[in-house]
């Protein structure tokens, strides 16, 4: 009897485990046959002008200049007089290459474009900070400042959105001073289901080597990171998180993952000044429409807008939805600058 029921066990198993691979390989050749609004190049960085910064405590943040006066010029585009720099900041375990159709989209109708990878990401290094929510906040506050962008429109993905709003309210009289707007996505304020405990299971996870070998397979690799998009699913864009993902360092991957279950933005949110639109998927199960909905309603004045049929990626999702939203906003803070300096002429 014993043997019996073993039997039965292993088959009913053997018959989930070949029924897993197949539902896999046919959910793969779909992916592969699927187009997504990158035209399959999800992985996108526009021609520009590149250079890199030095923070306070020696990281080194890599940064593109795209937009405005072209790549052909010898130092970073700058804005006409009035017209605001749209920043973008990126997401957990991503790159500036995230943003890179959006921005794009933004460099063709007229606006100067500044992308840059957040510490430990991309081509930027770590300092001797520990790594942190409010660090990122400091790192955008330091760009702005060496730059010396005058007016600002803030583009914040995922991580990238928690980045501007621990700026705005670190460096409450810069953000105050700096920005016309800003275009919060697919991000959160806190993470109101997480634990401690998940904490210290997410950080050992992420920093496994198991957890890069998983990504590392094609197939596989791609499961784990579908749930990121939502109803266009392509094997351009699953490949483009996968890889990203895979060339965050341990380091990186492990303290921000902790350092998001522990972190509460709200009391930053009453010093954002400026319009701002909030903007979530749908379908996004990582930081949930509810989420987004709350940042919206504690902003005086925030709109908020859900994409339907999108999940967490929406500048690859949606890119043209982004852009409309923060050409919107830097096309708006253009025309209130030039009516108040009429105004002052006059007086």
């Amino acid at each position: 009897m014993a043997r019996s029921k073993l039997r039965t066990a292993l088959a009913v198993g053997g018959a989930a485990a070949i029924g897993a691979r197949t539902a896999l390989r046919r959910a793969n050749a779909r992916w592969e046959r699927s187009v997504d609004a990158t035209n399959g190049d999800p992985w996108y960085l526009p021609d520009g002008h590149h250079t890199q910064i030095t923070t306070s405590d020696g990281a080194t943040l890599a940064l593109t200049h795209v937009g405005k006066h072209g790549p052909s010029q010898p130092g970073p585009s700058e804005p006409g007089p009035g017209e605001p720099s749209v920043v973008l900041s990126h997401c957990w375990m991503g790159a500036r290459q995230v943003w890179g159709h959006v921005a794009q989209r933004l460099a063709d109708d007229g606006h100067h474009v500044v992308l840059y990878d957040q510490r430990g990401h991309g081509e930027s290094t770590l300092g001797s900070d520990p790594i942190s929510i409010e660090r990122l906040g400091d790192d955008l506050a330091e760009i702005l400042a060496a730059l010396e962008l005058g007016r600002v429109v803030l583009g914040g993905h995922s991580m990238g959105g928690m980045t501007v709003m621990a700026y705005a309210g670190r460096h409450r009289e810069d953000a105050a001073r700096r920005v016309a707007g800003s275009v919060l996505s697919s991000t959160s304020a806190r993470r109101k289901s997480l634990t401690k405990r998940d904490g210290d299971i997410g950080e050992a996870v992420l920093s496994g080597k198991g957890f890069t070998w998983n990504m590392s397979r094609p197939v596989l690799g791609r499961a784990l990171v579908r749930r990121q998009v939502g109803d266009v699913a392509s094997a351009a864009t699953l490949d483009a998180i996968r890889s990203m993902t895979i060339n965050t360092p341990p380091e990186v991957r492990g303290p921000l993952a902790r350092a998001m279950t522990e972190m509460d933005l709200r009391a930053h949110l009453e010093h954002f000044s400026w319009p701002t639109r909030v903007v979530v998927g749908s379908k996004d199960t990582l930081t949930v429409p509810a989420w987004n909905e709350e940042i919206a309603e504690l902003i005086d004045g925030a709109s908020f807008h859900v994409a339907e049929g999108c999940s967490h990626m929406l500048p690859m999702e949606a890119p043209g939805l982004l852009a409309d939203a923060l050409a919107e906003l830097a096309s708006a803070a253009s025309v209130e600058q030039t009516r108040s300096s009429g105004e002052r002429a006059t007086a």
